[in-house]
């Protein structure tokens, strides 16, 4: 009898001390780690953390700081809603073309200096054809098209622009898994977000559970769904973004055009084991074509910014770890953003359009 109890107690001793070290061994090798591990972050999970709670989002306004990370540190100042960006009144008393830009970080541009922004750059480059353009660019930090849609919506459609740019990733139909699309705004004018998977608090605390949800259940380690659940997702982030863009054209009149640019982050261009692009890039492009559709302009710079990013070494234009562009690399985004519209919408920067 004691043979057998010592026995059982051998097994399981021996299971658990193998589960143990398996553990350490993964979080040592750091496989499966989250983007906010591998960036040297703890971990946290996008269903929760979620700090926005109101429909218009924004930084501490009239602020300034600084953007430090590993790999690079910017100084930036707020304006007074909030945006790296001058106070608005100066856009709105702008007589020259005028120009918004929205999108998240990307768009901001967070990587580099405020002038150095993909956006900023973009202004330069179309002041040499139309002078006196004027550029707000309202980029923000971990925004995605629903809170962008609104703040335009809200805050900016009375400067009248000559030409709004919303620029969208991969990460946008991550943020639209978190939070929802439209359905997120309340009528109390605040937030609610869609809830986690039950997987979430064993993904958090168990690098094995990481492990068995990607290659058993085939769940991406990010938002914790399957290629074909983030499918699926995709079809409701084109319909919704169909529609809410459509409708804001509608709005515009002759002398205002719409531009959705849809392009890659350099990881996704350089780390072949990140999975999720092609699903992504998939998505994407069934809402540039559905924008087309309904008489929206849209430029997809993933061929592009790809062929350039893989003929390049890995810190050329974009940051390793960080994930975003480099001073190089917005001016490369810059460029064929200018020369794609110049292409396929010419009349979007005519001095016509004033």
């Amino acid at each position: 009898m004691n043979k057998a109890v010592n026995y059982k107690k051998g097994w399981i001793f021996s299971i658990a001390f193998t589960l143990v070290l398996l553990e350490v061994l993964l979080r040592l090798a750091g496989v499966n780690e989250t983007f906010a591990e591998q960036s040297g972050k703890e971990y946290f999970s996008n269903y929760k953390y979620q700090e926005v709670s109101k429909w218009h989002v924004g930084l501490n306004p009239d602020s300034s700081g600084e953007f430090s990370y590993k790999e690079f540190s910017f100084p930036f100042t707020t304006n007074e809603m909030g945006l790296v960006e001058k106070p608005l009144s100066a856009f709105t008393n702008c007589s020259g073309f005028k120009i918004v830009t929205l999108g998240d970080s990307y768009t901001q541009g967070i990587g580099t200096a405020y002038q150095n922004a993909w956006p900023r750059l973009l202004e330069r480059k179309i002041n040499e054809e139309i002078p006196q353009t004027c550029l707000f660019n309202a980029g923000l930090m971990g925004s995605d098209p629903f809170f962008e849609y609104v703040l335009y919506r809200d805050k900016l459609s009375h400067t009248n622009p000559n030409l709004v740019i919303f620029a969208l990733n991969a990460t946008d139909i991550d943020e639209f898994i978190y939070r929802g699309g439209m359905e997120r705004f309340k009528a109390d004018s605040t937030v609610s977000y869609n809830s986690a998977p039950w997987t979430e608090p064993l993904f958090h605390y168990s690098f094995i559970a990481r492990e068995i949800c990607k290659t058993v259940f085939d769940k991406d380690e990010e938002v914790l769904l399957s290629e074909e659940e983030i499918e699926v997702k995709g079809n409701d982030f084109v319909k919704q973004n169909t529609e809410n863009f459509s409708r804001l054209k509608k709005t515009f009149g002759d002398s205002s055009n719409l531009l959705i640019v849809i392009f890659p982050g350099p990881y996704e261009c350089l780390d072949p084991k990140y999975r999720r692009s092609p699903v992504a890039y998939r998505i994407l492009k069934k809402l540039s074509a559905s924008l087309i559709a309904q008489k929206v302009g849209s430029i997809d710079l993933y061929p592009l910014l790809k062929q350039e990013l893989r003929n390049s070494s890995e810190t050329q234009y974009g940051y390793k770890h960080d994930g975003h562009y480099n001073p190089w690399g917005y001016e490369l985004f810059a460029s064929h953003v200018f020369r794609e519209m110049k292409k396929k919408y010419p009349n979007f920067i005519k001095v016509g359009n004033r």
